[in-house]
């Protein structure tokens, strides 16, 4: 069969060679050009067919994108079989049995790709389907109401409790839709915290809002915020400050401006019933200068506080007077007259932290007969803020073996420095452990008086100067603090110290500075002294380094150096302070 179809192609070629000078040339070279590219096509076929017996393949074919190509390819080859084969070839390809399997299949290759085009266009509906649901769906309503809560309270501790100009965050939550509403106000967790700044132009719908927020707080503990934006010829009346006292008994902690209609309610005849037993924390803040003035003398009582621990006096006012529970305090930050403070260390016997600010003219208790020296054994934490004279007088008035921290801010810029001397001998007396000490805007004579007076204070681990008068940082200081600048056997200055603060005016000169930090910054074997781990310097003098004509690359290595010493354990910063921008003169110890 193969013979014949080769002896007929054969014949083909030879009849158009033959008519090659006849004008039907073209024609049969055009001819001959798809007969042959046919013949070649279909011949694998053909090949195949004879191989396998003409064996009818049981396997279906697999769906591919490349369905029309085959189809088209097939029906070139049943074309070309058509016009080009020999009869015996012709006869098998028309019979009925092919012929049937041929428009199977190609009714079956039509319905693969329906389905194909069917499966694509499903698979881009249910990607809309699917955004539309989540557009549709809040994703909160699918997280359990515990986990919903959770998120909401970190919502409203992240607003922080004192933050008077925001406005409430369970609001802002309530207001987003009814359901988000319905989970904030059925939950006395969102409304233990109130915090409110009264304001004459709202104060009416700020008293509705007052007693909606108690209603909504169930039994919890409470904490109250009040603060007001006052006038001469405003301030809130004591209708609000009753209705807050009834539920004073669930007060945990207080922080209010000194309204006069809070000292009218707390002095009213209902005051014998008052109980703050959950009361631990009391702060009272302002300043009444320009508000309207009181008909009474302000008193603000809250005896009956038994589990007090903090209470703070921030108040600048001075005609102000209040009554507490002090025998649980363990922090207390108060103002008093001069006369006044040996009762609190005679009531406040259980303190860990006092901060005692002593002021001229400020009301307090009679004057009574108290016994000195008192003995305060937990007290580890102590800043007196006084004149010279007073600063002294409170240090020999107390005996405190737990101390390790101490502040003394001086205030008065007298030439006195008395101050300085009795802190030594409060030190040596109490035999306590001192290892922070902060000075600040005391009067020194010298600085050899100071450095004589910290010889004896050698477990200080972490020292702060504060724009100190009269004193200024030289090379005699720095050297001290130079291990190898002294002898053997000779008792180091300050060997434990870890942390210096110094802010003032300086004149040692940078390599001393430079060498001292080299000593300190390293342990080595057999030394008494401490590693350095945080010097930081602010110098008012801006001619520092620049004076005498001396070469400005010297202060540049300087710098460098000093920057190349700078570790991950061991922080310096030296920097110029310009005095006459700073119009509050803070501490530079922060850590």
């Amino acid at each position: 069969m193969f013979l014949r179809c080769f002896q007929a192609i054969d014949g083909l070629k030879a009849r158009s060679f033959a008519a090659s000078d006849s004008p039907n040339t073209l024609v049969l070279d055009f001819f001959l050009v798809p007969v042959t590219l046919s013949v070649a096509l279909y011949l694998p076929a053909l090949l195949r067919l004879c191989r396998s017996g003409i064996s009818r393949s049981t396997q279906a074919p697999e769906i591919s994108p490349s369905l029309r190509s085959i189809r088209t390819m097939s029906g070139l080859e049943t074309t070309a079989s058509r016009h080009l084969l020999p009869a015996e070839c012709r006869a098998f390809v028309r019979s009925p049995k092919r012929k049937q399997a041929e428009q199977e299949l190609a009714y079956h290759e039509d319905q693969m790709l329906a389905l194909e085009s069917l499966m694509i266009s499903m698979e881009h509906k249910r990607f809309e389907l699917l955004e539309k649901l989540n557009s549709a769906t809040l994703w909160w309503s699918t997280l359990p109401l515990e986990i919903t809560i959770e998120i909401f309270s970190l919502v409203c501790e992240a607003q922080g409790p004192a933050d008077y100009a925001a406005f409430p965050a369970t609001y802002v939550l309530g207001g987003v839709c009814k359901a988000w509403r319905n989970v904030i106000y059925s939950m006395p967790r969102f409304w233990d915290t109130l915090t409110i700044c009264f304001t004459s132009a709202n104060y009416h719908m700020q008293k509705e809002l007052v007693i909606e927020w108690i209603s909504r707080s169930g039994a919890l503990p409470l904490h109250l915020y009040l603060d007001a934006a006052l006038s001469p010829e405003w301030e809130p009346d004591r209708v609000v400050f009753d209705f807050l006292l009834k539920s004073s008994s669930r007060w945990k902690s207080l922080d209010t401006f000194i309204f006069n209609g809070l000292s009218l309610a707390l002095q009213g005849d209902g005051v014998k019933e008052l109980r703050f037993p959950l009361l631990q924390e009391l702060r009272l803040h302002g300043d009444r200068e320009g508000c309207t003035p009181h008909t009474q003398d302000m008193h603000f009582r809250f005896a009956e506080s038994n589990q007090l621990r903090i209470f703070r006096d921030k108040a600048t006012s001075l005609d102000y007077a209040f009554t507490l529970y002090f025998g649980q305090l363990k922090e207390l930050d108060i103002q008093l007259g001069p006369d006044n403070y040996p009762e609190i260390f005679q009531l406040a016997h259980s303190l860990e932290i006092l901060r005692l600010h002593l002021i001229e003219g400020r009301r307090g208790w009679p004057n009574s007969s108290v016994r000195l020296p008192f003995l305060l054994q937990d007290l580890h934490y102590l800043l007196i803020e006084a004149l010279p004279g007073d600063v002294s007088h409170c240090l020999q008035s107390i005996i405190t073996p737990r101390l390790n921290t101490l502040i003394v801010n001086v205030m008065s810029e007298n030439e006195d420095s008395s101050w300085l001397h009795s802190i030594v001998d409060f030190q040596m007396r109490s035999a306590c452990r001192l290892t922070s000490l902060t000075l600040e805007n005391g009067y020194v004579a010298s600085e050899e008086e100071l450095v004589a007076n910290l010889e004896v204070l050698p477990m200080i681990e972490r020292l702060s100067i504060d724009a100190l008068l009269n004193f200024t940082l030289s090379d005699s200081a720095v050297f001290k603090l130079n291990p190898t600048e002294q002898g053997e056997g000779v008792q180091r200055f300050l060997p434990n110290l870890k942390k210096f603060y110094y802010r003032g005016h300086i004149e040692f000169h940078p390599n001393s500075l430079l060498e001292m930090v080299r000593e300190r910054r390293h342990s080595y074997p057999g030394s008494s002294s401490a590693v350095l781990q945080k010097i930081d310097i602010l110098f008012w003098n801006r001619e520092w380094g620049h004076s005498g004509g001396s070469d400005p690359n010297v202060l540049r290595e300087f710098y460098l150096q000093l920057a190349s010493l700078s570790c991950s354990e061991l922080t310096l910063s030296i920097a110029w302070e310009d005095i006459e921008d700073v119009e509050d003169v803070e501490g530079v110890d922060d850590d």
